[in-house]
C-alpha cells in the first residue's frame, strides 16, 4: 500500500497465481519461496484505501474474474481472467495488451 501511495500508478498489473477467492503473492525468493494468499476482499480494501486509487487493475492470473465485482468497488476498470491461463499465454496477453495501449 505504501508503494501505491508513493508512486500513485494509473495501472496495477498482477501476474501470477490466482483462484476463485484471491491472489497468491510470493516473496520472489528462489532459495526459500513462500507465498501469502490475499483475498479479493482484502485487495479491494487495500487498493481502495489509497490516496489515489489506480484507474486500471489487471489480474493476469487464473480464475480472477470471480473477484472483479468486489474490486470494481475500489477501481473503475478491472481486467480479469475467467478461466485458467497458462504461463506462456499470460505472457503473450501482457505483451499484446501493452502493445495495443502503446499503439493507442
Amino acid at each position: 500500500m505504501d508503494g501505491i501511495n508513493d508512486v500513485r500508478p494509473h495501472v496495477i498489473h498482477f501476474s501470477g497465481h490466482g483462484g476463485g477467492r484471491g491472489l497468491l503473492f510470493d516473496n520472489a525468493s528462489l532459495d526459500a519461496p513462500e507465498g501469502q494468499d490475499i483475498s479479493f476482499d482484502v485487495l479491494a480494501k487495500i487498493v481502495g484505501a489509497t490516496d489515489t486509487p489506480p484507474t486500471l487493475l489487471v489480474l493476469n492470473a487464473c480464475d480472477t474474474l470471480d473477484g472483479s465485482d468486489l474490486l470494481l468497488e475500489a477501481v473503475p476498470i478491472v481486467i480479469a481472467m475467467s478461466d485458467s491461463v497458462a504461463d506462456t499465454a499470460a505472457g503473450v496477453f501482457a505483451t499484446q495488451f501493452y502493445s495495443a495501449i502503446a499503439s493507442a
